[in-house]
């Protein structure tokens, strides 16, 4: 007597279909002329808390996402972060500044010839 009572013919897994299966491809929907990015951030503080509020919305590649933060850190972080803005803004005013100079005469400087 033979040891395997049943003979298998041809192979053990079924064949797959074709329309078996339904693919979904990603639409790649890319319109570089329309996108736009907003964030907003807030840092107050009140008593010994710095509180700092953060949101982001931005449209790219036709999706639209959106995420939020809030938190709370040491006073420290405040005064760095208000020390940090009024040294950005003395720059910025002191670079426009520099660049209207141009324009205005100078009184230190005399024509040649005169004492």
């Amino acid at each position: 007597m033979n040891t395997f009572p049943l003979k298998v013919s041809g192979s053990i897994t079924p064949e797959a279909r074709n329309d078996a299966v339904e693919r979904n491809e990603s639409i790649s929907y890319v319109n570089p002329f329309f996108s736009f990015r907003f964030s907003y951030t807030e840092v107050s503080s009140k008593g010994d808390k710095t509180h700092v509020q953060a949101r982001e919305t931005r449209f790219e590649n036709g999706k639209m996402t959106s995420q939020t933060f809030e938190g709370t850190a040491g006073p420290e972080v405040y005064d760095d972060i208000v020390t940090a803005m009024q040294n950005h803004f003395v720059n910025q005013t002191a670079f426009f500044m520099k660049s209207l100079s141009l324009f205005l005469p100078f009184s230190s400087r005399k024509p040649d010839g005169e004492d």
